[in-house]
């Protein structure tokens, strides 16, 4: 999927550890249309900040392809964590800019690579999903209680099938 983000580490000072996976509060700091170094494509590059805790102010990026059979799977996803959406013919970057400041939910994972010029194994962080910010909730689990609590049981003989 195109909204999962690589964020390396091989020029992090030493000490340095990864995030851990998770959903984080995040602040959209930029948004920026530039082209793949890898394939010459046009994509959003997401610059986010994460937002309280430990990691505050750690920043993590996130790319969504600009390509036409592409750009509904990662700008959707992107546009709808800030409640926005797009339509064909938008003028999308224009559109993505005005959610810088906002903020939004991100789930981080750590994920493995192995480094193509030493072969070493490498770790680095990626945002594989945007998701709404809680808004009332304070936080996903919250959230979830929440729902649950809100929500009738369902029984057997309430299935029509």
């Amino acid at each position: 999927m195109s909204t999962k983000a690589d964020v390396g580490f091989d020029d992090a000072p030493s000490g340095y550890s990864l995030v851990p996976a998770g959903q984080y509060a995040a602040r959209l700091e930029s948004v920026t249309e530039e082209l793949s170094v890898s394939s010459g494509n046009p994509m959003l590059v997401w610059d986010w900040g994460l937002v309280g805790g430990d990691f505050h102010g750690k920043e993590l990026r996130s790319w969504t392809s600009l390509m036409p059979k592409a750009i509904g799977i990662g700008c959707r996803e992107h546009f709808a964590a800030f409640g926005g959406r797009w339509d064909a013919g938008d003028i999308i970057i224009k559109k993505a800019k005005a959610f810088q400041g906002k903020k939004a939910l991100i789930n981080i994972v750590i994920s493995k690579r192995r480094d193509s010029e030493t072969g070493e194994e490498k770790s680095n962080n990626k945002i594989d999903h945007v998701l709404p910010a809680m808004q009332s909730q304070g936080t996903p689990a919250a959230a979830a209680a929440s729902a649950a609590a809100v929500a009738p049981p369902v029984n057997d003989e309430d299935i029509p099938f």
